[in-house]
């Protein structure tokens, strides 16, 4: 069953198209989706690239998952979603209150007879926005979810206050997914080998020793749930979860407590992580909520 719920608002509400010469010029990306050639295309074959300002400026490397498109509260802007597959595709901006034009359901997503177009092999298509309110999101694709999710097409989506700078010393976003799955059943699985973190079977990162660190987690296998976990070689660590979906957590639950967290498909969570200081190593674990092991990431910390 689908239920859509039509939510009027005032023009230039949310993104909407109506504009003003009074209107702030939106900050302008480009999200280039296309085919990988590194060393890592068998386990995502594609990925995107991330321009600011003129769309033919020249874009980074093609990375699987996409980059952090890290954003401002409050800031408009303009993300030209440029497909440079071989196939149609979608992309949907999971948590995100903006105009249902934009949304990336193909078909379904708008109001009346304007409704959000598939985004064909060559073509584009331009989302406007204005982010509401801070958290941590994602971007992935909205088409054959199965085969294209498993093939790279998603991304963290960060949503900072004015005065707030994204840092990636100490900001550390961790994207749970699955690679090269192309049905239910092989997901259904649960197959260790498929489950990858930031698009890797085997994540190494480094993080400096005696600071606070904020860990965003999310989730966006097909149809799993996990039980996500920050381990010692003393068991869980400790952290102090921060928000849930995009949204801060309530005073009464900001409470230290074992680095565990199960966690379903497109959830996201924020913690704080106090790292010791001296060099040492804890590791990103994954297991089903029954305790099958998924997968491990190794953080260094020095």
């Amino acid at each position: 069953m689908i239920l859509g719920i039509t939510v009027t608002a005032p023009a230039n509400a949310l993104g909407n198209v109506t504009g003003s010469a009074t209107d702030p010029v939106p900050r302008r990306l480009t999200l280039t989706i296309l085919k990988r050639g590194d060393a890592n295309h068998e386990t995502h074959p594609a990925g995107f690239t991330l321009s600011e300002g003129d769309p033919a400026s020249a874009p980074g490397a093609v990375s699987a998952p996409g980059p952090p498109i890290v954003l401002r509260r409050g800031e408009p802007v303009e993300i030209t979603v440029v497909n440079r597959l071989s196939a149609p595709t979608a992309i949907h901006w999971h948590g995100m209150e903006l105009d249902s034009y934009y949304d990336g359901v193909h078909g379904w997503s708008g109001i009346d007879q304007r409704l959000a177009p598939m985004i064909e092999p060559g073509r584009s298509f331009v989302v406007r926005l204005t982010p509401t309110h801070a958290g941590t999101f994602i971007y992935h694709t909205h088409l054959h979810d199965y085969l294209q999710l498993s093939s790279g097409l998603y991304g963290p989506l960060i949503v900072t206050e004015a005065e707030e700078t994204f840092d990636p010393v100490t900001d550390h976003v961790i994207v749970v997914g699955r690679a090269g799955v192309s049905s239910e059943a092989a997901s259904v699985l649960s197959d260790a080998d498929s489950v990858v973190m930031n698009g890797s079977r085997r994540l190494r990162q480094v993080w400096p020793a005696g600071k606070r660190h904020r860990v965003r987690v999310i989730n966006i296998t097909p149809d799993d749930i996990f039980a996500f976990s920050l381990q010692t070689i003393n068991g869980p660590a400790t952290w102090t979860p921060r928000a849930k979906d995009g949204a801060a957590l309530p005073a009464a639950e900001l409470v230290p407590g074992p680095a565990r967290q199960t966690i379903a498909v497109g959830e996201t969570y924020e913690f704080e992580y106090e790292a010791p200081r001296g060099r040492s190593t804890v590791w990103l674990e994954v297991r089903t909520t029954a305790g099958k092991w998924q997968g491990q990431g190794e953080v260094v910390i020095r």
